[in-house]
């Protein structure tokens, strides 16, 4: 997040960090429907909070980047258990009908390959 915020402006970014998830996905909404490329991102608590207005965005046909850091395991991680809830809420986590493109990454350096 530091580095985004220092390196966006230089490309004609903008950096806004919002104080909750629903706030984050609805600020991004907002500058997708004023014309910018918005991108929001979080981990799987983060984006089940998020679900309902990537509903309304997906209603409205509202493009938007969400980046889903997916965690070891539920909620806090490892500690409880290993499983695969994040990729299953952001293919199935809308209400509805709601079609959502996912890409799924297997590595970090096929990450920084993209790049």
């Amino acid at each position: 997040m530091e580095i985004m915020r220092k390196e966006l402006p230089k490309y004609g970014g903008t950096f806004v960090q919002c104080e909750d998830e629903i706030a984050s996905v609805s600020m991004a909404f907002g500058a997708s429907y004023g014309g910018r490329v918005a991108v929001t991102g979080s981990s799987g608590p983060g984006i089940a909070l998020k679900s309902e207005s990537i509903s309304w965005g997906v209603m409205a046909e509202m493009p938007l980047v969400i980046v889903d850091v997916q965690r070891g395991g539920p909620s806090t991680g490892l500690p409880t258990a290993v499983e695969q809830s994040d990729l299953n809420i952001a293919m199935y986590g809308g209400h509805g009908d709601s079609p959502a493109l996912c890409l799924q990454l297997p590595a970090w350096k096929t990450v920084l390959q993209c790049h």
